[in-house]
């Protein structure tokens, strides 16, 4: 499941609405990811700064605000923990700040929907078949 939400191609099987994820710089542990996500007719993009921490199979992410973002402030966490013996508890979090005008009126009444999505969808990604994402 690691090797899931750390594959950015995965990202918008992911992740509701991502139309297109791209991989701008890997140093280390450390990324650089554009995503763009679209509804209807909206669209929205941004970079998103993000550190793997596989150890601990956590990642961070963080708004890059040094690049041209639509959103106005954003960050969050996915984390795997196992759990008896073959099966995984995939914990999320994230705050988003989608700012306002026609992004705020084709996208927010369907963020928070979206946001809670996300484990589902990586259970769905790695377990086809499943229904729900």
């Amino acid at each position: 499941m690691w090797a899931a939400v750390t594959d950015v191609r995965a990202y918008p099987h992911l992740i509701p609405a991502l139309e297109r994820a791209r991989l701008v710089s890997q140093d280390g542990d450390e990324r650089v990811v554009h995503m763009q996500h679209r509804y209807s007719f909206a669209r929205a993009s941004y970079f998103a700064r993000v550190r793997l921490e596989p150890e601990r199979h956590h990642m961070s992410f963080t708004l890059d605000r040094t690049r041209p973002h639509d959103l106005r402030a954003g960050r969050g966490f996915i984390t795997l923990s196992s759990y008896e013996d073959d099966n995984t508890i995939v914990t999320w979090g994230v705050l988003a700040d989608i700012g306002g005008g026609v992004v705020l009126d084709v996208f927010g009444p369907l963020v928070d929907d979206w946001l809670l999505k996300v484990p589902l969808c990586v259970r769905n990604h790695v377990e086809p078949g499943r229904h729900g994402c």
